[in-house]
């Protein structure tokens, strides 16, 4: 009978957050973007030679937020294996530090441990966009 009455007091207490949340008008901030050029996208080895470790994907991204962001930009590699199978080689993220409104950035994803020669394509995972704020 207990566990019934603490279940109601919460579920009180979460529509009266709500409603105040409602009520109170909170203001949202500014729409957090990062855009990675699709043309821009490719695979570079860190030595002269493909066939020896190790490798990197690079692009070029721009902040289309009103304000200063970090952005961490990440990439999965994808090769095939002896079968002919599709295999996951692994990710490469870079982190793009106060990236002012309109700025264009390289980008240079490095974790891959690997032959650039073994890639045979990769994709953008994910974008992941903090606002940057200086307290005044």
């Amino acid at each position: 009978m207990r566990d019934g009455f603490k279940f109601w007091r919460r579920s009180g207490r979460l529509l009266v957050i709500a409603a105040l949340s409602v009520a109170c008008d909170i203001p949202s901030g500014p729409s957090l973007v990062v855009e990675v050029d699709p043309n821009s996208l490719a695979i570079v080895p860190t030595t002269s030679d493909s066939q020896i470790c190790c490798c990197r994907l690079t692009a070029v991204a721009t902040n289309r937020s009103e304000v200063a962001v970090h952005a961490t930009i990440r990439f999965q590699a994808f090769g095939h294996d002896a079968q002919n199978e599709k295999e996951d080689l692994g990710g490469a993220v870079d982190f793009l530090e106060n990236l002012q409104p309109g700025e264009r950035r390289p980008v240079n994803a490095q974790g891959l441990v690997l032959p650039c020669s073994q890639i045979d394509y990769f994709k953008l995972t994910r974008v992941e966009v903090r606002a940057v704020w200086f307290p005044e």
